[in-house]
């Protein structure tokens, strides 16, 4: 089962808003896990549960405080659920930074400052670059899969690294 839902929010915040990203990120998640957790228990498959976590659950982003809310809630989410439902069930989170997705791509090209935006999102990864969906895909399938057998309870733990990323036109 691969939890993946995503709102982001920008400008101000009413309190609708915060409800339906709150809806979205976090409870359907816990709805979908809590409704699965008795077929998942069953199954003598080696079941997993995997989590859209992000970097935003990590660390504040700007105009982003339900998104980084929810999505840190999904991260402690992750761990209670391994906790409950462990060792027969396991659940983990990923949290793979920007990647390029024509969601991305849009908040990109529609900037005032293109690169300036590419930075802000690039700029907390330490390869420096958006990361491409496929590879978030194989993440996904390696902690669903059988060869993660000893993984629960994992997800992300990243930092933000100060002044790792160059602003755009500095050497």
């Amino acid at each position: 089962m691969l939890n993946d839902k995503i709102a982001i929010v920008t400008g101000t915040l009413p309190e609708d808003v915060w409800d339906a990203v709150h809806q979205v990120n976090l409870r359907a998640p816990w709805l979908a896990t809590k409704f699965a957790a008795p077929h998942l228990r069953r199954s003598g498959r080696g079941p997993s549960i995997v989590n859209a976590c992000s970097v935003g659950g990590l660390v504040a982003f700007p105009r982003a405080p339900a998104y980084c809310a929810t999505k840190g809630g999904i991260a402690q989410l992750t761990k209670a659920t391994a906790v409950d439902l462990g060792p027969l069930v396991r659940c983990n989170a990923y949290a793979p930074g920007a990647i390029d997705t024509p969601m991305a791509r849009e908040h990109i090209e529609h900037a005032a400052d293109p690169a300036a935006a590419e930075w802000e999102l690039t700029a907390p990864q330490i390869n420096g670059r958006l990361g491409a969906p496929e590879e978030v895909g194989k993440l996904v399938c390696f902690l669903a899969s059988d060869d993660a057998a000893f993984l629960t309870g994992g997800g992300p733990d990243r930092r933000r690294i100060p002044g790792l990323g160059k602003q755009p036109g500095q050497a």
